[in-house]
């Protein structure tokens, strides 16, 4: 009897171990990238500071492989500073390549359709309202949670269609095996993009719109009298070493109170200059205007602008920005902010 066990266990051991090197070799390579990030910030001289000095720790691991059918797949994960400097996943995404059907994507945190274009304008290093204190309130689409985000083909004329689905926008990015609840009110919701080049060399072509689900604007009563709506419209154009970039934005809060935001319309231009290879300088502006549409309620503007310097070392980048707000949302008076930023990027 002992020796039919011993046999048995050898012949599992032999098969585990056939099934390990057929899966070793049908596996994907697994990559990992990143960057040490080492800053200097500098805000309002009304602000506290302390210790302006910065060092991020981020990277990505990646993986990619093939299935029989020739379709192939790849996976990203990037990592970066979280709460209290430690480490946390700030993105992830799984993306299946169906040859000439599209791609299917699940993503937490890599955008849908709306939230990739919310601002375009051109910049050296990031937007204009980056650093602030204050952010902007600008187009999100259904991004927020886990999301299937469908590309389509490449149409003539370099025309490109995505489409994204969230079952429940507002809940957090959850790990297989469970679910996640989203905000009370919120239903499903869905949002597509289509850009083209109408096949003029630098040109670009773009327009998003977004809808998300409200279950309880159905009565006089309840938070909401109706349906979440976001569009999103912009071009831009490349010339040589220069680059220029305007767009349009609307979001219907679809919020029923008469103290409350009925919604908020951006546009914002920006355009860059490559001067020569290695360095590149930007500037971009941003309007963001609350609009009440109630007697007794004045709509209320926050204006950005912003600067930037980007120049290539060889192994490393130098970027710089400075940029500036007129006020802040959550102050009853004008308070402008300031925000400069010095960062020295070596990518690995």
């Amino acid at each position: 009897m002992n020796n039919y066990k011993k046999l048995g266990v050898s012949a599992l051991a032999g098969t585990l171990a056939s099934l390990t090197a057929m899966q070793a070799a049908n596996a994907g390579a697994i990559d990992v990238s990143g960057s040490i990030d080492l800053s200097y910030v500098g805000r309002d001289s009304d602000e506290t500071t302390g210790n302006p000095l910065g060092m991020s720790k981020d990277f990505q691991m990646g993986g990619s492989g093939e299935m029989d059918n020739g379709y192939s797949w790849s996976y990203f994960a990037n990592y970066a500073d979280g709460t209290a400097g430690l480490t946390s996943i700030t993105s992830a995404a799984f993306t299946i390549n169906m040859d000439t059907i599209g791609s299917l994507t699940v993503s937490q945190g890599s955008g849908s359709a709306v939230s990739a274009i919310d601002d375009i304008t051109p910049s050296a290093y990031e937007e204009s309202w980056d650093g602030l204190s204050q952010g902007l309130n600008l187009v999100g689409g259904v991004n927020s949670g886990t999301v299937l985000r469908y590309a389509m083909p490449e149409l003539p004329l370099g025309t490109k269609v995505v489409l994204a689905y969230n079952p429940d926008p507002g809940a957090s990015n959850q790990a297989d095996g469970g679910s996640a609840a989203g905000t009370n009110a919120y239903g499903a919701g869905m949002d597509m993009s289509i850009t083209t080049g109408l096949g003029i060399d630098g040109l670009t072509l773009g327009a998003g719109y977004a809808e998300i689900e409200v279950l309880d604007g159905k009565t006089t009563s309840s938070t909401y009298s109706g349906d979440i709506d976001e569009m999103v419209g912009y071009v831009k154009y490349a010339a040589g070493p220069v680059t220029f970039g305007y767009f349009q934005s609307y979001e219907s809060t679809g919020l029923r109170a008469a103290a409350s935001v009925d919604a908020y319309e951006s546009d914002g231009f920006g355009i860059s200059f490559a001067v020569n290879d290695n360095m590149s300088i930007s500037y971009a502006e941003v309007e963001n205007t609350k609009l009440f549409g109630t007697v007794g309620q004045t709509d209320v503007t926050m204006e950005t602008e912003g600067l930037g310097l980007s120049y290539n070392l060889g192994g490393a980048s130098l970027l710089i920005q400075h940029n500036e707000s007129n006020r802040t949302w959550t102050s009853a008076s004008a308070t402008s902010d300031e925000n400069t930023e010095v960062r020295l990027k070596m990518a690995f």
